[in-house]
């Protein structure tokens, strides 16, 4: 196994371990930070991930967002590629392949987004990301060239160690956690 396979095993268990009350809570803590930030405030468009094994959960801002009349959109794999998808048709959610919830909306586009919040699994201080390895952000990332790039992570998902970055991986703009929108690049 290789070191990214080895932290990904090992943080995926330990956040598969959160109770639901654990979860919940910090869950509702990273939410209030992002939701509190001038970069969520400001933002128009954003994308945003719907949980999947204990991650961040993303309810809440999602509503703010929508309440605020933000526009939400959420990803879809269509063709072996993602695209995210207007939120404003949530009752039609249904679980894809993975498990993951997707949507029938609208696409939007990347160039569209002000902010896109991406799932996470691991982050260092310098905005390296480790996800679940099908590299479906990164590819889409690339194309989002107006998006600030933020991963919602819970405190242990910090690294204090470097995490080596291939070619093709894309690093954020900002990491939050329970106590902080922490500005990285």
């Amino acid at each position: 196994m290789n070191v990214k396979s080895n932290i990904r095993t090992s943080l995926l268990s330990r956040r598969l371990d959160l109770s639901s009350t654990e979860l919940s809570e910090k869950s509702k803590s990273i939410q209030n930070t992002i939701i509190n930030s001038v970069l969520f405030q400001k933002a128009r468009t954003i994308g945003c991930y719907l949980p999947i094994k204990n991650e961040v959960m993303t309810k809440n801002l999602m509503e703010c967002a929508t309440n605020d009349s933000k526009i939400v959109a959420v990803p879809k794999i269509k063709d072996h590629m993602m695209v995210f998808q207007d939120y404003a048709f949530a009752d039609q959610l249904r679980k894809n392949k993975f498990g993951i919830l997707e949507n029938e909306g609208q696409v939007i586009q990347p160039d569209e987004f002000d902010l896109i919040i991406c799932p996470t699994l691991a982050a260092d201080l310098h905005g390296n990301r480790i996800g679940y390895g099908q590299g479906y952000y990164d590819r889409y990332l690339l194309k989002a060239v107006n998006a600030k790039f933020v991963a919602l992570i819970f405190d242990f998902q910090f690294l204090d160690e470097r995490i080596i970055a291939e070619p093709h991986d894309v690093s954020m703009d900002y990491l939050c956690n329970e106590n902080e929108l922490i500005k990285v690049k």
